[in-house]
């Protein structure tokens, strides 16, 4: 009776419920492992990555462990003898990097964080299901875990940013959904937040669903559609977009190499103090200034 008491059985099947998806998602996006884990006559395993385009990455993460806070915005070590200027951004790189201090190797790492960070998906989804009193939950919570779109995302052994991006817009989309229900502010910052990060990944992606999003309650809530709060919270997105587009330049997704925005800031070459305590140098600050200005404009300026 006291541990019934302590821990009511609502909670109890709450954590069994979500240990059991945790298990069918690690199922779900690991049936590769075999291709992906390969043992070695000498002992050694060999990772084997899922796409091609993850061996880019991975060297990515290596010259980022190498040179810690280097932006790389050009690949010297593709399409030789001209390289080429990928839309791939530094977030991910970086989580790889900082995973691999974690982990036996750079590899493991670059195998493994694709389905880690689809394991905090679900680990937000349980938790934000349960806030909303979401009905059916349980069906949605395992048909998220089953996706075949979603489980390629966060497959094994495919370190690409499109697993980060689906992560930041689930957060982005599902705490926009919160915030219409209960309209409370938190929900609609950490959807601010989520969007401005996603941007910060990609530009692609992330803002034709915030511009469908917009659309979307324009439509259904009229004017109701721009509370305060949310109006706030856009302005912060907007401010995180154009840090991180300060910090790496524009990153399109288009193949045009003379896209006008496209490459990194004119300032990109520009040599660091040694006693600036920050190794991206005047770069890593300059890249708040827009998100702080945006700050102070949206609570001070607007009504």
């Amino acid at each position: 009776m006291a541990i019934t008491s302590r821990f009511p059985i609502s909670v109890l099947r709450g954590l069994a419920g979500a240990i059991f998806l945790l298990f069918v998602f690690l199922a779900a996006v690991s049936w590769n492992r075999d291709q992906v884990f390969i043992p070695q006559v000498n002992g050694e395993g060999l990772v084997v990555l899922a796409d091609g385009d993850c061996h880019a990455r991975m060297q990515r993460a290596q010259m980022v462990l190498e040179n810690p806070g280097i932006i790389i915005d050009a690949h010297d070590f593709e399409n030789h003898p001209i390289g080429t200027h990928p839309h791939t951004t530094a977030p991910l790189d970086y989580l790889i990097a900082a995973l691999a201090q974690l982990t036996p190797s750079l590899d493991i790492a670059g195998a493994w964080i694709s389905p880690l960070l689809g394991l905090l998906a679900i680990l937000f989804l349980v938790f934000w299901s349960r806030r909303l009193e979401l009905q059916p939950r349980w069906p949605t919570l395992l048909l998220f875990c089953l996706s075949p779109a979603l489980t390629h995302a966060f497959a094994l052994g495919r370190p690409d940013h499109q697993s980060l991006l689906v992560l930041l817009t689930t957060l982005a989309l599902t705490s926009q959904f919160a915030f219409l229900r209960s309209q409370k502010k938190r929900w609609a910052w950490m959807s601010g937040t989520a969007w401005g990060l996603a941007l910060s990944v990609s530009w692609f992606e992330p803002i034709i669903l915030l511009i469908g999003q917009e659309v979307a309650r324009t439509i259904v809530l009229g004017r109701a559609a721009w509370p305060a709060t949310w109006r706030y919270a856009l302005l912060f997105t907007a401010g995180l977009g154009l840090s991180a587009w300060a910090l790496e330049g524009f990153r399109g997704p288009w193949p045009c190499s003379n896209f006008f925005l496209a490459g990194p800031p004119f300032w990109a070459n520009y040599k660091a103090p040694d006693w600036l305590p920050c190794s991206v140098g005047p770069v890593g600050f300059s890249s708040l200034l827009p998100s702080c200005s945006l700050g102070i404009i949206s609570e001070t300026v607007i009504p």
